[in-house]
């Protein structure tokens, strides 16, 4: 039997989907279950060849859904826009098609959320079977505090905050949109968040996350030098390694001060300046020596760490020489394409 929904606010549920048969209808099965029932579900297909978007019809008659999606594959982080801008609750909250969500993973959230512009909380991790593996994303992927309140720092080496488990004020879109191409759209929502109002942790694990050889989730884009990054088999590899995230990492830095300018139109004056300042250290970057590529992009961080001065400017030495070793490779900086 139906809750009853009167007074309550409407919360967009957003399901992904490619080729996902195998997992979708129990996805759709535990979001049907939640213990919070104003929902509505958005599908947002990106042309899956499989059976789908059939079981997905099936299982959502009787209900207030939409499903959309194309013939032509247009990726993650376009399709990720496509849906967000049909979702018309007060919040939305977006999940793979291939895990199953708790059932008081909804009002949960709701409860923790606060006054911050986003929340998200632990999952458990799961077999392709559905079998449990005793271990939790966060403690088997981070290990490290989670990042709360307005820390978008602690984002830009390392995203911690999984798309699958969170939930936000849809005003949030406001200044999030439009995504970029790079880095993976939770962790440009999250540091929107982070930027905005803030981010809240529920440390309960609400999301039963599967792992498996097909998903996607969990391959997050970081600038930081991971462990190993120095012990790369090929100079070659490590060298192509280290460009990739110097240029992840000037995305993210981009994509920051973009939402920034949205958020406070009061300083674009400030916001010009600083661009004025980028592309002059742009020019330097693709003329000078390898020494002074590495000066100029550790300007290009503090001079975006004056917009979020929280956090000190992290003087890592393995990041460090990851970066100046990219930056050898006279790798030439755009700012992130837009989606549209």
């Amino acid at each position: 039997m139906q809750n009853d929904t009167r007074g309550q606010k409407q919360v967009s549920v957003l399901i992904t989907t490619c080729n996902g048969e195998n997992w979708i209808a129990e996805q759709i099965v535990s979001i049907l279950d939640q213990s919070y029932q104003n929902i509505e579900i958005v599908v947002c297909d990106d042309a899956s060849t499989d059976s789908t978007l059939n079981i997905v019809s099936e299982l959502l008659v009787g209900t207030k859904h939409q499903i959309l999606g194309g013939r032509e594959r247009i990726g993650v982080n376009r399709n990720i826009q496509r849906g967000l801008n049909a979702c018309r609750g007060d919040y939305i909250a977006i999940c793979d098609q291939d895990d199953i969500w708790l059932p008081e993973k909804i009002e949960v959230l709701l409860g923790a959320i606060g006054e911050a512009s986003a929340v998200w909380c632990d999952s458990e991790l799961i077999g392709a079977g559905g079998e449990r593996l005793n271990d939790t994303l966060m403690n088997s992927y981070y290990k490290a505090d989670a990042p709360t309140g307005r820390c978008p720092l602690k984002l830009f080496y390392k995203n911690a905050v999984s798309g699958h488990a969170m939930l936000f004020r849809r005003q949030l879109l406001d200044v999030a949109l439009p995504l970029v191409e790079v880095p993976m759209y939770d962790q440009q929502l999250a540091i929107a968040a982070a930027i905005s109002d803030g981010l809240s942790y529920e440390q309960s694990a609400l999301t039963l996350h599967r792992q498996h050889a097909d998903n996607q989730a969990n391959k997050f884009i970081t600038a930081a030098a991971p462990k190993n990054a120095l012990s790369t088999s090929t100079r070659g590899g490590r060298q192509e390694k280290d460009r990739r995230r110097v240029e992840n990492l000037y995305a993210v830095i981009a994509y920051a001060l973009d939402v920034h300018k949205r958020i406070s139109k009061s300083l674009d004056v400030e916001c010009s300046a600083d661009e004025a300042r980028l592309k002059v250290l742009q020019r330097q970057l693709e003329s000078t020596g390898a020494l002074g590529r590495f000066r100029c992009l550790l300007s290009i961080i503090r001079m975006r760490h004056e917009l979020f001065y929280t956090y000190r400017f992290p003087r890592n030495v393995k990041l460090c020489w990851s970066i100046y070793r990219g930056m050898s490779l006279n790798p030439v900086l755009h700012p992130p394409q837009k989606l549209v």
